[in-house]
């Protein structure tokens, strides 16, 4: 595996990297996708350069050998300080890897909304370039409560948590970038 691999788990048939490809690629990092919902053997993560887990019309508590060998990847590249980043059901999954909890939310949310940024976003070397207002495309109908020792960094007008980090290299968001 190369050292500047970025391994992509996608969690269902056409869920992309939409805007992440580029920015990836425009580093110098090879893209690999890896699809274990289709039966694609787990590979070995621990010299890729980064992980990143998508989204998909599951729910991380689903009880489906590639949702609990993906939860077992997030413990481990976290363990290894490895950096780790999920979206929607990507973010999901390294909440309750973590130890947090993954529910059902009161309200679904389908579209474009905002998302309002901590003040400690400001700080974070990801977030500190966003305004501190974003508009962002949400289709998500579970949330989570944060893992312990997580920084809360944006949140929705509902109070939904829309981002946080846990440590400095695992990054987990609820909207599509």
């Amino acid at each position: 595996m190369s050292p500047r691999q970025i391994l992509v788990f996608r969690n269902a048939a056409g869920e992309e990297l939409g805007n992440i490809r580029p920015v990836l690629e425009s580093r110098g990092f090879d893209v690999r996708v890896v699809d274990l919902f289709d039966g694609v053997p787990v590979p070995d993560p621990s010299n890729a350069s980064g992980l990143i887990f998508m989204g998909g019309p599951l729910c991380a508590n689903d009880d489906v050998p590639f949702l609990r060998a993906e939860i077992d990847l997030i413990r481990s590249a976290s363990d290894r300080r490895q950096p780790i980043f999920g979206v929607c059901l990507g973010a999901q999954l390294i909440a309750k890897a973590l130890g947090g909890r993954v529910y059902a939310s009161a309200s679904p949310e389908t579209g474009w909304s905002d998302i309002q940024l901590a003040e400690c976003a400001r700080k974070d070397r990801v977030f500190a370039p966003l305004a501190p207002v974003e508009t962002v495309f949400q289709l998500h109908q579970d949330t989570f409560d944060l893992p312990p020792g997580a920084t809360l960094l944006a949140s929705s007008e509902r109070g939904v948590r829309e981002a946080f980090r846990c440590g400095s290299a695992v990054y987990g968001v609820q909207f599509h970038p």
